[in-house]
């Protein structure tokens, strides 16, 4: 069905304008529609179920779309989209209010989502999970942005709460919910990410990439603020990381009683080439980049700023058991940490961070 960018308008019902399509469905504009879902198991703006290989593409949304039945799955364009199927190119405008599982500005729950936006609110209304501003869960989102607000939700993310894979997508919109919310994911396998929103939790997990995962983490950036009344498990990056390696990311962030990269980490985990210049409230000058709670933690070739109202303290982490701390603006050295039980104010010098990975510009590292 091709809708040839024509716009359908007032649209009102319990159920998407197509129930079940295999085919493919592109440049269909809804505004002004009303779903008011009552009964349904699922529904959504456009499309209620993607079969395997159903492809919509260049398709808008705009309206209200309410999926208040307690066991409802729903989107703005799609429901329940097959893991063959395809969303591409996709706009939603709606508002989405829900009250059990799986929501996402774009599909409910799965398939492929290539290149959308999402623009409206999606709100749990306090007892709603696994939410995010392109997906709830089950997805592979690549290439997508949300500037909705993720609101009053649990297991929420900015893009998506439980993908199969987020890959280049970044998110704008204010997220915040009661338990496990993250910039981007609540939990899942992230790469080259970013977040801009303000991500906030009523309990813990809170993170402005992914709240609680044991997959590895790749080339992400965080500019948000992070919060929680649960200060167990916030971080930069992720809230409780249990297991598995974290690599190229960088905080932005003001974290408030957090740590820059990982609020909290278990099992075998490292933490590599990874820098926080983001502002953390905690006075707990030592592991601004992790907490440690069991298993082994390796910290290699990361950064930390650590800003103070006296100027910013630097942290360069050279190994598991070493780093060095200096004031980058007067250039002193205050400490070097040569092993966990004892402080050394031996320097490090320029040719002890070469060999370690580090590359040191002109005025950087005092040696």
């Amino acid at each position: 069905f091709n809708g040839n960018r024509y716009t359908i308008r007032g649209m009102h019902g319990s159920g998407a304008l197509f129930q079940i399509t295999n085919l493919r469905i592109c440049n269909v504009i809804l505004k002004d529609i009303y779903v008011n879902s009552n009964g349904s198991a699922w529904t959504a703006g456009l499309v209620m179920t993607c079969h395997p290989n159903a492809l919509i593409e260049n398709c808008e949304v705009h309206g209200i779309i309410k999926l208040l039945n307690k066991e409802m799955t729903g989107g703005g364009i799609a429901g329940i989209v097959n893991n063959a199927a395809t969303i591409r190119n996709c706009e939603n405008h709606a508002n989405i209010y829900a009250q059990k599982y799986y929501y996402g500005g774009i599909a409910g729950t799965g398939g492929i989502i290539e290149n959308c936006r999402n623009y409206g609110t999606i709100d749990g209304l306090g007892v709603a999970s696994y939410m995010g501003g392109i997906a709830g869960s089950g997805a592979k989102i690549v290439n997508c942005v949300n500037y909705g607000d993720v609101i009053n939700g649990n297991f929420s993310g900015g893009i998506t709460s439980s993908p199969i894979l987020v890959q280049d997508c970044s998110n704008y919109g204010y997220v915040t919910g009661a338990w496990s919310i993250g910039g981007i994911a609540s939990t899942g396998r992230v790469y080259r990410c970013k977040n801009y929103g303000k991500i906030f939790s009523k309990g813990s997990l809170t993170a402005g990439i992914v709240a609680d995962t044991n997959l590895d983490i790749y080339l992400c950036e965080n500019y948000g603020i992070i919060n929680s009344n649960n200060p167990d498990g916030v971080g930069g990056i992720v809230a409780t990381f249990k297991g598995g390696r974290i690599a190229f990311c960088k905080n932005f962030g003001f974290v408030v009683s957090g740590r820059g990269i990982a609020g909290r980490t278990e099992n075998n985990t490292e933490i590599y080439s990874c820098e926080n210049y983001g502002r953390l409230s905690s006075s707990n000058n030592k592991n601004r980049i992790a907490w440690f709670a069991y298993g082994k933690l390796s910290i290699r070739n990361c950064i930390v700023d650590c800003k103070y109202q006296d100027g910013s303290v630097r942290v360069a982490y050279i190994d598991d058991l070493s780093y060095m701390a200096y004031n980058y603006k007067t250039g002193k050295v205050l400490f070097t940490k040569a092993n966990s039980n004892s402080f050394y104010m031996q320097k490090v010098t320029k040719k002890m961070l070469e060999e370690k990975g580090f590359t040191v510009y002109l005025g950087e590292y005092v040696v």
